[in-house]
C-alpha cells in the first residue's frame, strides 16, 4: 500500500516537472532565439556525394566542349548581357539624379523643418533661398512596431545631414518576444552608416552610404557589414512618404531591410504609420509600424 503511495507521488511529481520544464524549452524555438543561433552559428556547406562531383564534371565537359563551337555567339549575348545588368543593377542611383537634374553644381540648404515659409518640400537649392538657410539638418524619430503575434520592437533612429551632402545616420531597437506561460525573449540590434546625398530637389532627397550592422543578445555582440540607400518624399504638404533599403551581413549570415512609411506633418512633428520587414539568414521579423519624427 505505502509502495503505491509512493510510486503515485512520484509519477506527479515527475509530471509536474515536466510541465515546469516546458515552456523553457520552447523557449528556445523563438523567433529571435533562432535569429541570434543563425548569427553566431557559421552555415555548413551541404557535402556532395561522389556520384555528384561525377556529374559535375561531366557536366563541365560538356560545358567546355559546346563553348568551343559557340564562343562567337556568346561573346556578343554575353556582352548585351553584362551591359543590360550594369544599367539595371546602376539605375537606383543615376535614375533618381537625372530626375532631379542634379548637376551637384548647387547647394543644398535647410529650413527648421519641412514646407516652412512656402518651401516645396525640405531644401533650398541655391540660388533659391527665401529664408535664413542652415548648412546642417537633425532628425530624430522614435517609433513602435509589432507583428500582431508575440513579437514586438520599440526603434529610435537618428540622421545628421549637412550641405556638403555628407552625413551620418544610425538606429537602435530593442526587439521582445512572448514565449508563453510567462517567459519571454529580447535582444538589441542596430546600425551605424556614412551616408551621402546623391540627388536632391525641394521635393525629394536620395541617400546612401555604407556601416555597420550589429546585434547584442546574451551579453554578446556581434557586428556585420551594412550597405543603405534611402529616400524622402515631399509631395504636397502636409504629406512625407519615406522608404529605405538596408544590405549587408550579421555574422555569417545576410541581412535585408526594409521600411516603407507615410506620414503628416505639422511645423517640426512628423506622425507616420508604414511597414518594416526584417531578415537575417532565414529568420524574418516584420511588422506595422507607428512613430513619431521630429526636424531639427
Amino acid at each position: 500500500m505505502e509502495y503505491r503511495v509512493y510510486a503515485r507521488l512520484v509519477t506527479c511529481l515527475m509530471i509536474l516537472v515536466n510541465v515546469a520544464i516546458a515552456p523553457r524549452e520552447t523557449s528556445a524555438q523563438g523567433s529571435l532565439s533562432r535569429l541570434t543561433e543563425s548569427v553566431r552559428t557559421p552555415s555548413q556547406p551541404s557535402p556532395s556525394s561522389p556520384e555528384d562531383e561525377s556529374h559535375e564534371r561531366e557536366r563541365r565537359k560538356r560545358s567546355s566542349h559546346r563553348h568551343d563551337h559557340d564562343d562567337d555567339d556568346h561573346d556578343g549575348l554575353s556582352k548585351l548581357f553584362w551591359k543590360t545588368t550594369a544599367i539595371a543593377l546602376t539605375a537606383p542611383i543615376w535614375a533618381p539624379i537625372k530626375i532631379a537634374d542634379d548637376d551637384y553644381s548647387s547647394a543644398g540648404y535647410f529650413p527648421e523643418y519641412p514646407f516652412q515659409h512656402g518651401i516645396d518640400g525640405y531644401m533650398m537649392i541655391d540660388p533659391w533661398i527665401p529664408s535664413e538657410p542652415f548648412t546642417y539638418s537633425l532628425q530624430v524619430r522614435t517609433e513602435y512596431a509589432n507583428d500582431f503575434d508575440s513579437i514586438s520592437r520599440i526603434g529610435t533612429h537618428f540622421l545628421f545631414d549637412t550641405t556638403t551632402r555628407f552625413g551620418i545616420d544610425g538606429e537602435v531597437n530593442h526587439w521582445r518576444e512572448s514565449l508563453g506561460a510567462g517567459l519571454h525573449d529580447e535582444l538589441w540590434t542596430g546600425d551605424m552608416n556614412v551616408v551621402f546625398r546623391f540627388a536632391q530637389t525641394a521635393r525629394m532627397q536620395m541617400r546612401t552610404g555604407f556601416g555597420v550592422n550589429w546585434l547584442a543578445a546574451g551579453g554578446h555582440s556581434d557586428f556585420g557589414f551594412n550597405f543603405t540607400y534611402r529616400g524622402d518624399f515631399f509631395p504636397v504638404e502636409p504629406w512625407i512618404v519615406s522608404a529605405e533599403v538596408d544590405f549587408g551581413s550579421l555574422g555569417d549570415e545576410t541581412l535585408l531591410h526594409g521600411r516603407f512609411t507615410t506620414g503628416l506633418q505639422w511645423h517640426r512633428a512628423e506622425v507616420f504609420v508604414g511597414y518594416d520587414y526584417y531578415e537575417v539568414d532565414q529568420t524574418e521579423l516584420s511588422g506595422f509600424i507607428t512613430g513619431l519624427r521630429i526636424w531639427y
